[in-house]
């Protein structure tokens, strides 16, 4: 040994061992010797030699704080000096804590070479003497004392806090409690498949086996890993912090019984770790059980291997299942099978009374390929699964009260890659959310792509909002059945009754394109309530909003918003049974007969041109109808509103497998009082009953055009009267009129059904229907500009009430009216092949300006000659208008005074001058001829018709003011009969001006027009039968008004020069 120190010997190596293990606070700076110089390195107490000085001068050297001895874990305890420095080294350890005696000690003493550590690292020749120390796994505190022996003399090293370190005697003058160890676990620790005994900290804080450092490191430490392969599962049983050295690869690769690694401390953290996963022998990635909070899981790399061509039951990327609660936090992990040739987990991340965030804003999303991606159920508060590719199915089951908020938002979902389906061909739903009850679910700013099936299934459901998401389908032509959202009362999981069914949701600024189908299948939004309670089952849910929050609806999809129609119970579905839900239970199913207000939404059409259904032209609304299946198909379901006050009919209006043909009925049960049913081009064959106050409006009388269902025009089940009253059938009426405020417009009612055959044959049609309108004690029935044909007995038949007719064609009926109270007023229709025109027993009428069929010979039966008869129609209405004070047709108009202004124009050809009196063929006119009336008129009025914009027509008749009238009082049986009567025409010289192209008469009442034809001049500015009364020009401006405007200021026309022509007196 070296002896050059001052100090003595025994004394330089009680100051050398309490020097290393850090006992003096001050020692004057000594020199020490390279070698044999008695100092004693102590590893595993964690104190570090006085003056930063180390036997081998290496400063790097990693002392650490020390452990406590437990029940899973000894301490080794290593010491160095240099070679025949000591010739023994003894450490004694008691765990009683009152050890007075030194019997009450166990000793152990072991003596080890290890090369790597006794020796200096580049410097040959430093050689040590080395001893290797182990306190066994405790399950108490341990005190202890170590013996140092040189030859015959012995140190005691001691805890500090002793008097006097230079302690002699056989059991060196411990005290009672004065040796507790105070070893604590390191903070960090190292593992690296390829550190040993030789390692500087090996076995303290570096190890080639995981698991050994997990054990080791102190709470709440980190466990760092170097690129490796390592061959072991693991157990987290503290917190801590398992995580990959920089960017090293390590690979955890089995074998395991339960999970590669499993978790059952907090927190913990888990990162950049690669765990290779063999679904045969090890089902579970990562479990992580417990009561506990905040588990992060980041940047990891979990891969099934095992082989199979789709997926292996039971098996879990992830396996999350906290008891109560478990925070979690998963970020930017990769799970997915290995290869193409490896099976996926059935389960990439399960969560089980788990809370959390999966995910997060880019790049915290993970990748998730598995069968169900992502599935948690009971989540305890709140999950929010954000930023991730989900390939596989999502499951969200029972988020239930006081879970707090549930979020699925900015997330990808698809069943493959690259417009593929092959990741997960079959699986039920993208995004399966089974009862949200008493919390709230945001499903936002999603992409669902390449489903075949259920893009988002919500089954059992309230406070949800599903906003801002692109729906996209496989593109395969032959993908058709595909629905983009499915909202549903019964859940896709075992299940109760629902309490709460599906209530409170908003479904805005959702995007929904179809595929390349041919024809188009799909459904963008199908609602079911496939367990039903009997009672409303869906509350309050939002279909599009203003603005930016409409939802956008793809032309190439079949069905834009469905209503599920099915009844029975719930397993008579596969969607109920195994293997797609083999837990469900079985509920009744029934119609979802709710209504739904989908006004503020988009919908595109054949040129990807995208409009909300306000701004719609009729043809669009009518194929916007026929993209819904709601009530207006089958009338158990309820109604999807598309648009303000109006309801849509078409002959598509059916749903196939419950009816069968298009029925107006269910459009008058659809709408709302003061609604309009729209009945769009087409045939359609039902007897109708209208028994709410609403407009029954057609395309056109030609377009739309209604038959009976019901052939009994003549009581032939028995019953008798004009209803076959207590017969079996009843009569056949066209449409039976039950309520106030109803307008029937533009559509025609033929009783001559085609396919149904009566045996009654008149004027060539097989009359199936008795009667065509039938209005009870109702007011204010309107029938406009339509046909009511070939019925057996009534056209229209009241027996109370009151009823407007105008503009309307009565053909080939028995009787055109029978009253029997009420009130009926009829104008500008065109009536023809009747027996009787009118049969009254009661009630009041006004039946003036209608086409009788003929404007000369016998007054028609029930008519009033002096009346109905004297007012009549003259010719056949070519067109006509009615306005409310005033009215316009073309550049014709009639205005000044109060009341239902009417214009009706006969046109100008010969067949049709009014009673046929004119000798002028169409040519030779320069107006049509007009009959201007008022309906309850009175005041004054002006008429104004055009004047043809020809050079004869302008000298002749227009710049002359050449108009001429049949006055009402006229005998037009004697005067306008036979056509070539010149008593018939009077010239009008008073009042007339001239306006732009048009000829006024002003200051007119409503007497004059009560009856009364106008037409202006020829182009030899004579009458109709060409004669020609020469008198001074009317005042005259035409180019001071458009033509049909009317003044009513009017100036006098000067009586001039008059070849006198004798006419009425």
């Amino acid at each position: 040994m070296n002896h050059s120190h001052p100090l003595t010997r025994l004394g330089r190596l009680v100051l050398v061992l309490i020097t290393a293990l850090g006992l003096l606070g001050s020692v004057p700076q000594v020199t020490w010797a390279a070698s044999h110089d008695n100092v004693v390195e102590v590893e595993g107490l964690g104190h570090e030699p006085l003056f930063d000085r180390y036997i081998c001068e290496d400063e790097s050297y990693p002392y650490r704080d020390p452990l406590n001895p437990r029940a899973d874990q000894s301490i080794v305890i290593r010491m160095r000096s240099f070679t025949q420095d000591l010739t023994s080294v003894t450490l004694w350890y008691t765990t009683a804590a009152t050890a007075t005696e030194q019997s009450e000690w166990t000793s152990v003493t072991t003596a080890v070479s290890e090369t790597t550590w006794l020796n200096c690292e580049d410097k040959p020749g430093w050689n040590m003497d080395g001893w290797s120390v182990v306190i066994p796994a405790q399950t108490s505190l341990v005190w202890y004392k170590i013996a140092y022996t040189d030859g015959t003399q012995t140190l005691w090293q001691r805890e500090s806090g002793e008097s006097d370190p230079e302690i002699f005697g056989a059991d060196g003058g411990w005290e009672v409690s004065s040796t507790l160890l105070t070893y604590t676990p390191p903070s960090e620790v190292f593992v690296r498949g390829t550190f040993d005994s030789g390692t500087m900290g090996w076995n303290y804080d570096h190890f080639a086996v995981i698991q050994n450092g997990l054990n080791a490191v102190a709470d709440e430490g980190q466990v760092t890993v170097y690129t490796g392969i390592y061959t072991e599962s693991l157990t987290i049983a503290r917190p801590l912090t398992l995580q990959r050295f920089e960017f090293d690869t390590p690979v955890i690769h089995g074998p395991c019984s339960t999970a590669l690694i499993n978790v059952s401390a907090t927190p913990v953290v888990i990162a950049n770790l690669t765990l290779k996963v063999n679904q045969a022998t090890c089902p579970v990635g990562l479990l992580a059980t417990g009561d506990y909070e905040q588990l992060r899981l980041a940047g990891n790399i979990i891969e099934s291997t095992g082989s199979g061509a789709d997926y292996i039951a039971n098996t879990r990327g992830i396996d999350l299942d906290g008891s109560i609660a478990l925070g979690v936090s998963a970020v930017g992990n990769l799970i997915r099978p290995e290869n193409a040739t490896a099976a996926k987990f059935e389960d990439g991340l399960r969560l089980t009374n788990a809370h959390g965030t999966i995910g997060g804003p880019t790049p915290d999303g993970n990748l998730i390929t598995a069968h169900n991606a992502i599935r948690a159920t009971d989540p305890d508060n709140s999950l929010r699964i954000e930023g991730n590719t989900l390939s596989g199915r999502t499951r969200l089951n029972n988020l239930l009260s006081g879970s707090g908020y549930h979020y699925f938002i900015s997330n990808l979902c698809r069943t493959g890659d690259s417009g593929d389906n092959t990741i997960a061909p079959d699986i039920f739903a993208l995004l399966e959310v089974n009862t949200v009850n008493a919390t709230s679910l945001f499903v936002q700013n999603n992409e669902f792509q390449d489903f075949v099936n259920y893009g988002l299934f919500l089954g059992n459901f309230a406070d949800s909002s599903i906003e801002h998401n692109t729906f996209t389908p496989l593109t395969h032509s032959d993908n058709t059945g595909y629905r983009h959202i499915h909202l549903n009362t019964k859940p896709h999981a075992a299940n109760p009754l629902p309490s709460a069914n599906a209530a409170r949701l908003t479904l805005w600024h959702n995007t929904f394109y179809g595929n390349s189908a041919n024809p188009a299948g799909g459904v963008a939004l199908e609602l079911a309530n496939h367990a039903s309670t009997g009672a409303s089952a869906f509350q309050n849910i939002s279909i599009g909003g203003l603005e930016d929050d409409a939802n956008s609806f793809a032309y190439n999809i079949k069905t834009a918003i469905r209503l599920d129609p099915r009844t029975g119970n719930s397993d008579s579905l596969p969607m109920w049974t195994a293997p797609s839900c083999p837990d469900c239970s079985v509920t009744p199913m029934a119609p979802v007969f709710d209504d739904f207000d989908a006004r503020e939404n988009e919908f595109g059409d054949a040129l990807d041109t995208y409009k909300r259904p306000l701004n719609m032209e009729l043809t669009e609304l009518a194929d916007l109808e026929d993209r819904i299946d709601h009530q207006i198909d089958y009338a158990a379901l309820g109604f999807v509103r598309m648009r303000s006050l109006n309801v849509y009919v078409t002959p598509r209006s059916y749903l196939s497998s419950y009816t069968t043909e298009p029925l107006i009925k269910r459009g008058i049960d659809a709408a709302d009082a003061g609604d309009t049913v729209n009945v769009t081009t087409g045939v359609y064959t039902e007897n109708i009953v209208v028994d709410k106050a609403l407009t029954l409006a057609g395309m056109g009388q030609s377009n739309t055009i209604v038959y009976p269902a019901l052939s009994n025009p003549n009581c032939n089940g028995g019953g008798s009267g004009v209803l076959c009253s207590g017969g079996d059938p009843a009569a056949s009426n066209l449409v039976q009129v039950q309520a106030d405020n109803v307008t029937l417009r533009d559509l025609t009612l033929d009783g001559d059904a085609p396919g149904s055959t009566s045996g009654l044959i008149r004027n060539g049609a097989d009359l199936d229907a008795r009667n065509g309108l039938v209005l009870g004690a109702f007011n204010n029935l309107t029938i406009r500009n339509s046909t009511l044909q070939n019925v057996y007995l009534n056209s229209l038949y009241l027996a109370g009430g009151s009823v407007s007719l105008s503009g309307a064609t009565l053909n080939n009926q028995e009787a055109v009216f029978d009253q029997t109270s009420g009130a009926l007023t009829a104008y500008a229709n065109s009536i023809m092949n009747y027996a009787t025109a009118l049969t009254r027993t009661g009630g009041t009428g006004n039946l003036r300006h209608n086409w009788w069929g003929r404007a000369n010979g016998t007054v028609p039966n029930g008519l009033d000659p002096a009346t109905d008869w004297q007012a009549r129609l003259s010719a056949q209405i070519l067109s006509w208008t009615e306005g409310s004070n005033g009215a316009v047709l073309g550049d014709t108009s009639l205005a000044g005074g109060t009341g239902t202004a009417v214009i009706v124009s006969h046109g100008r050809s010969f067949v049709n001058a009014p009673f046929g009196n004119t000798i002028f063929d169409f040519d030779s006119m320069c107006s049509d001829y007009y009959d201007f009336f008022t309906v309850n008129g009175s005041g004054t009025w002006d008429i104004s018709l055009p004047v043809d914009d020809s050079p004869a027509c302008i000298t002749q008749t227009l710049d002359a003011g050449k108009i001429y009238w049949i006055p009402a009082v006229t005998d037009y049986s004697v005067e306008c009969t036979p056509y070539d009567n010149t008593a018939c025409w009077d010239l009008i010289t008073t009042n007339v001006i001239t306006s732009g192209q048009n000829i006024m008469v002003t200051g007119l009442s409503a007497t004059d027009l009560g009856g009364t034809q106008f037409v202006a001049g020829s182009i030899i500015g004579s009458d109709p039968t060409a004669v020609t009364i020469i008198a001074l020009a009317a005042s005259t401006d035409r180019s001071s008004a458009p033509a049909g405007a009317i003044f009513v200021s009017a100036l006098v026309a000067t009586v001039g020069l008059i070849l006198v022509v004798r006419r009425r007196r």
